[in-house]
């Protein structure tokens, strides 16, 4: 090998080697900000506060994209955060950024939507005296939202229930508010009727008016409105005339709003002939012809509304409605007591008394 060359080579590795004992590698390194406590920390839909605790050395900054309802702010390692109620259904998230100088992190904070477990509120109908009424719930910690359109109806709020309070009715007339309600996107409406039968004195005697099939006679009555210590309501029907007796109960009767509800497929009494003596048992009936699997069993399901409406010239009404059931007839249905059933009709006992257009006059 040439002498000179082989020189050159000897220098350049004792240069090289030099440079390599006294010159180290540089690694870049990307500070982070940690979470140390609160990582993730998750809120109900009711909103909140929380903390989130951080391991950052020098000023920490906390920013978020979804500062609309959820609200930042520092204090030394610590971020201080204040969630707003919420009233969807699905989850919302919002991601925090962490600075602390050149270091950096991030952490969420997640927020449920409203989770209604549980609830049942239906319309309700009370007397005139002043009253609270309460209407409990379960949505997971969120109030619900009430309005009114009357003034003698207002209402407090809880987590676990809403409270109505019904101021006394001074008058005997009957009156109706409305209540909406919601929670989230779950609303709905309840209507609170408000009368007092005994006050506007319509217990008692009432004459009862019914247009009898096939020719549309008026068949008289005589009906007596009773009401229980419970608040449920007994209608008694009696007529007589020279070739018959009837006497008549129909009991669990409820009174919705303004309306008297006469309750479908109930036994109700006897209907005697005098002619024969032969004595019907008698039920309300819907639908003429309605099929038994044996005697005595009712099939028919529902209610008759009579509603209460005061003419101008203060006489009060009971107006019987049979538009929900418009393919069938309200019709007190006889059937034979049971010695009497299969000698008289061999299987065949109907023999029904139906009634249209009824309706009662106070006395």
């Amino acid at each position: 090998m040439n002498r000179p060359i082989c020189t050159v080579l000897l220098a350049a590795a004792a240069i090289w080697t030099a440079c390599d004992k006294n010159t180290p590698y540089e690694v870049n390194v990307i500070p982070t900000v940690d979470v140390i406590a609160g990582a993730d920390i998750a809120f109900k839909a009711i909103g909140g506060k929380g903390t989130i605790q951080t391991d950052a050395e020098g000023q920490l900054e906390a920013t978020t994209a979804q500062s609309n309802w959820c609200h930042l702010s520092v204090s030394g390692n610590t971020i201080n955060v204040e969630v707003d109620e919420y009233d969807g259904l699905e989850s919302r998230y919002a991601v925090i950024d962490l600075t602390a100088g050149k270091a950096a992190g991030k952490t969420i904070v997640h927020q449920y939507g409203i989770i209604v477990k549980e609830y049942s509120w239906q319309d309700v109908t009370v007397k005139n005296k002043r009253q609270d009424i309460e209407f409990p719930y379960d949505a997971d910690g969120t109030v619900v939202r009430v309005s009114t359109d009357q003034n003698w109806v207002t209402f407090d709020t809880t987590a676990e229930k809403m409270i109505l309070h019904i101021a006394e009715n001074p008058t005997t007339d009957y009156r109706e508010a409305h209540v909406h309600w919601s929670l989230g996107s779950v609303s709905g409406d309840i209507s609170v009727g408000q009368f007092d039968l005994t006050a506007a004195g319509l217990l008692g005697t009432w004459d009862w008016h019914g247009a009898q099939a096939p020719n549309n006679r008026d068949f008289p009555m005589t009906a007596t409105l009773k009401e229980s210590a419970d608040g449920v309501y007994t209608l008694s029907l009696s007529a007589t005339s020279s070739s018959y007796d009837l006497a008549l109960s129909v009991g669990n009767i409820v009174l919705q709003k303004n309306q008297l509800m006469l309750p479908l497929g109930q036994y109700a009494g006897t209907y005697t002939l005098k002619r024969t003596g032969v004595v019907y048992d008698t039920y309300t009936l819907l639908a003429p012809g309605t099929a038994r699997l044996q005697y005595g069993d009712a099939v028919s399901e529902g209610a008759v509304p009579f509603t209460l409406v005061k003419d101008e010239t203060g006489q009060w009404k009971a107006i019987g409605d049979i538009s929900a059931f418009p393919d069938m007839l309200f019709r007190f249905e006889m059937w034979l007591q049971p010695e009497e059933y299969e000698e008289a009709h061999s299987g065949n006992s109907a023999s029904g008394l139906a009634l249209s257009n009824m309706y009662m006059v106070k006395k």
